[in-house]
């Protein structure tokens, strides 16, 4: 330890810069970040962290790629044209916090108000620093938000990688993914999930949040319009047009909000009843977006695919829908990347795990599922099955009680993903590489790919925990 301190202190700080490495030819050449490409958002929080962001014209590849660094921890990336959007976590104060909680019901110390309005590290309280709001007195706050976000914009023109910094906005609530920002015409739009402690209850409430920025403001951003719909959680969002469509969870109902935003104050103007989350929202046709998600709730959920009918956006239904039978998953319940929708032959793909324990044991299965799009109907073109390519290793770990991740020959049974080309369909999973015709789901070829390993990390001698699966394996 006394080394490492003595390496530290001796160390120069051009040693602690980023540096961006590039290749000409067969020479790499290294430069650090310019002190220009650092940007501290003004006027808003943001948790600790730095977000770094690369960029690159694909257009003209023998110009160098620039990179800039922004204060804060990044939840999503979005851009659109030439507006590149960041929305990273705000800070929330921990005292305000315990004041909902009714942690500090009398007065406390005063404390010196900085011009900032607070003082870190201005007062303690048993032995935990914290920071003063700047209050002469402490009351029990009725209500604050635990989570917020700042969103920040930036001029990324496409025909170069120059960057210019444009405006930052504090919104209450956490995004969820990248899915649910967009720019349109110069208006900033953003869906949230807020969480708010209510003085002196222990549990937190939760709302969906629209979000409606233009320009203008100290800022350079100014919220224009909100709208909140309570005790929901999101889980999906998609922009059409004016129009976003919000995949929700309340309880156990699953709720599809449709939300109008071209007038000046965003409204509510549709709802339908999923049955069950909806995970992703993809648009399939002029009047159709595809859900994947699940039916029901709970252990006892399985995996659906339904097709949603917005011909009228006031009154969304869903047109057809399937419904796996049994339990099993599929990646692009996380990773919408996963579902894949070929527009030029109207089929969608995703990848399924099912699981079927009987008499004589479980049973684990790697498929691709292949649907049509007729209309607004569903068929199952069928399924395309890797579960040869991994022999005993699929099912003898799971029926001899086993984690197949904790396997030597550790591995995912799902189908990675799965890329339509023409008349083709190529599936990928860890074991296998694998080309059909999409009319009649014939093999043309079929790539073997040898078995992935995975080091063990021994931790108290009962366990051995993978790095790379996280997961915790009982030996």
């Amino acid at each position: 330890l006394e080394e490492k301190k003595t390496r530290i202190r001796s160390s120069s700080i051009e040693a602690w810069l980023p540096r961006i490495f590039s290749k000409k030819g067969s020479a790499i050449e290294g430069a650090p970040v310019a002190c220009t490409d650092f940007f501290l958002p003004p006027k808003v929080t943001v948790e600790p962290g730095l977000t770094t962001v690369h960029t690159l014209n694909l257009d003209r590849l023998e110009t160098r790629a620039r990179s800039f660094a922004m204060q804060g921890f990044t939840d999503a990336i979005y851009q659109n044209g030439g507006t590149l959007v960041l929305a990273t976590r705000s800070w929330v104060d921990p005292a305000k916090i315990a004041q909902a909680a009714g942690g500090l019901d009398k007065p406390s110390t005063p404390s010196p108000v900085g011009p900032d309005g607070g003082v870190p590290n201005g007062g303690e309280d048993g032995g935990m620093r914290m920071l003063s709001l700047g209050l002469q007195e402490t009351h029990v706050v009725p209500h604050v938000s635990l989570s917020k976000t700042a969103v920040h914009l930036f001029n990324l023109p496409t025909s170069s990688t120059d960057i210019a910094y444009l405006a930052s906005q504090n919104i209450e609530g956490r995004v969820s993914s990248p899915y649910a920002i967009d720019v349109k015409d110069g208006t900033l739009r953003v869906v949230t999930t807020t969480t708010e402690l209510e003085a002196g209850q222990a549990a937190a409430k939760h709302g969906v949040l629209l979000s409606v920025a233009k320009a203008g403001g100290q800022t350079g951003l100014e919220i224009s319009g909100v709208v909140l719909e309570g005790n929901a959680v999101e889980s999906a969002t998609r922009f059409i047009g004016d129009h976003v469509l919000v995949a929700a969870e309340r309880g156990g109902e699953a709720p599809l909000f449709v939300f109008d935003t071209s007038k000046s104050t965003p409204e509510r103007i549709g709802f339908t009843n999923l049955r069950g989350r909806g995970s992703f929202l993809l648009p399939v046709g002029p009047n159709l977006v595809a859900t994947l998600g699940r039916e029901g709730s709970g252990a006892t959920s399985t995996l659906a695919l339904r097709l949603l009918d917005v011909r009228d956006f006031a009154a969304p239904t869903i047109s057809d829908s399937f419904v796996a039978v049994g339990p099993g998953g599929s990646d692009a319940e996380l990773n919408p990347k996963a579902l894949t929708y070929f527009a030029d032959k109207g089929v969608l793909g995703f990848p399924y795990v099912s699981v079927v324990a009987s008499a004589a044991g479980v049973t684990v299965s790697s498929l691709f599922q292949v649907f049509r799009i007729d209309g607004n109907q569903l068929s199952l073109v069928g399924a395309l099955d890797h579960s040869d390519a991994y022999g005993s290793l699929l099912n003898e770990p799971v029926s001899q009680g086993r984690n197949p991740f904790c396997d030597e020959t550790y591995y995912s049974p799902a189908i990675r993903r799965g890329v339509f080309f023409d008349d083709a369909l190529v599936t990928l999973s860890q074991r296998s590489i694998r080309a059909h015709k999409l009319s009649g789901l014939t093999l043309v070829r079929s790539v073997p790919l040898s078995a992935p390993t995975s080091p063990t990390l021994t931790a108290s001698g009962s366990s051995s925990l993978r790095s790379d699966s996280g997961l915790a394996c009982l030996e």
